[in-house]
């Protein structure tokens, strides 16, 4: 079993995988271009013919990677925990982030888990995080 499915609400494991942005993620994706936004439609569409479990089960540089939880108020835990809907808090959140190829690079999207979909708070284009 891999580090993402030790970290995966195990109630979902075989639920198929849905994604949906927060209002900062769609802030972040409305930001792009056509074609970077198209290339990140396409990771994800593809994410969704997949369960969750199938999903955690990939290698990281094509699935999710749990995040660390960190004593530090500004790590990446606790930016995607803060960005949660408020309608999420009290519900098990599960955060990841995940690579997706854009055309001249790699991108991250960096969200969290609650129930059966992965709720995108953020789009690291840049690699600003984790530095």
């Amino acid at each position: 079993m891999t580090a993402a499915a030790d970290r995966t609400d195990p109630e979902y494991l075989e639920s198929i995988f849905q994604y949906s942005f927060s209002r900062h993620g769609e802030k972040d994706f409305e930001k792009l271009k056509s074609d970077e936004q198209e290339s990140i439609k396409e990771t994800l569409g593809s994410f969704t013919k997949k369960t969750w479990h199938a999903v955690v089960q990939l290698p990281r540089e094509k699935g999710l990677t749990p995040e660390r939880k960190e004593k530090s108020r500004q790590s990446t835990y606790n930016k995607v925990l803060n960005r949660a809907s408020s309608n999420h808090r009290g519900h098990n959140l599960y955060p990841f982030h995940m690579r997706v190829p854009l055309i001249s690079k790699k991108c991250r999207l960096f969200g969290y888990q609650c129930k059966d979909t992965f709720y995108i708070t953020h789009i690291d284009k840049n690699h600003s995080e984790h530095r």
